[in-house]
């Protein structure tokens, strides 16, 4: 571990002031701004100096450990959405650049799983950071990295569908539905996984027409599949209504030749104007 100056510091904003401790926004005499946590907790200072790495800026004054992290300048969430309208490309590369700061980050994963809230997010020149400001009085003791992930998962979850309304939700691509379902069910237990599945999602949400695009679709694929079939179907209907229709004008026909007359008809040889004769 590296001793640090922490002297000449002044203290710009205090959160969740505690018995544990708290976390302090300090600004120094050159004007530079930097996170103080300050841990009075005894459990917790001894969990910090065993898992921490040897890079982390600390120091234990007066029965009072604390860490010197760097501060952030940049937009909160509800901000940078607001001036961006972020795509879901722009929203998961963020998110990808806040995996990329806290992989590597030294500190332990209780605090970083203690910070894991949107009022904690940064976004500037399309990054995202977590500033870490811990609620050290829910602290636990056992926080594991699998537990850090998976509030950190959540907290993308935030991220990837903050301010989108019911229906852009139902546009949701199939790899943001997968990415969701998991987060929800605690799924998350290695970053590399968690990585993975947030890389893998597109550039937008569906087209706002997709489902009948998606119909239309179906439509076309299974009138393609049964053509043949349709047509012959379609033929034997035309054949049959043909058929039928030959059959009722030769019955039309043939009712009008019945109801047609065709004068008095003669009996054998006898003419009937000559017997009229033959009877004067």
């Amino acid at each position: 571990m590296q001793q640090a100056i922490f002297e000449g510091l002044t203290v710009l904003y205090r959160a969740h002031n505690s018995q544990a401790g708290c976390s302090e926004l300090c600004q120094d005499a050159s004007g530079a701004k930097e996170i103080r946590i300050r841990i009075r907790n005894p459990a917790i200072q001894k969990e910090v100096l065993a898992q921490s790495k040897a890079h982390l800026s600390v120091r234990l004054s007066q029965g009072v450990l604390d860490l010197l992290l760097p501060w952030q300048e940049g937009q909160t969430l509800p901000a940078w959405l607001s001036a961006t309208q972020p795509s879901l490309g722009q929203r998961r590369d963020c998110c990808l650049s806040l995996l990329a700061e806290l992989i590597g980050f030294p500190v332990v994963p209780s605090l970083i799983a203690l910070s894991a809230a949107t009022e904690n997010l940064c976004f500037a020149s399309q990054r995202c950071y977590l500033h870490l400001l811990p609620k050290l009085s829910v602290w636990r003791s056992g926080i594991t990295p699998e537990q850090m992930i998976h509030s950190v998962a959540a907290l993308i979850k935030e991220i990837l569908t903050a301010n989108l309304s019911a229906a852009d939700q139902r546009r949701f691509p199939v790899e943001m539905q997968l990415f969701l379902l998991r987060c929800d069910l605690g799924a998350y237990s290695q970053w590399d996984s968690l990585q993975q599945d947030l890389a893998a999602l597109p550039e937008e949400l569906l087209p706002a027409d997709w489902f009948l695009q998606k119909i239309r679709a179906r439509i076309e694929q299974t009138a393609t599949r049964y053509a043949p079939m349709t047509m012959r179907i379609v033929a034997a209907c035309l054949a049959v209504a043909a058929l039928l229709s030959l059959v009722g004008t030769y019955r039309i026909w043939e009712n009008n030749q019945n109801s047609t007359w065709r004068g008095m008809p003669t009996v054998g040889d006898q003419v009937l104007h000559q017997e009229e004769e033959g009877a004067q």
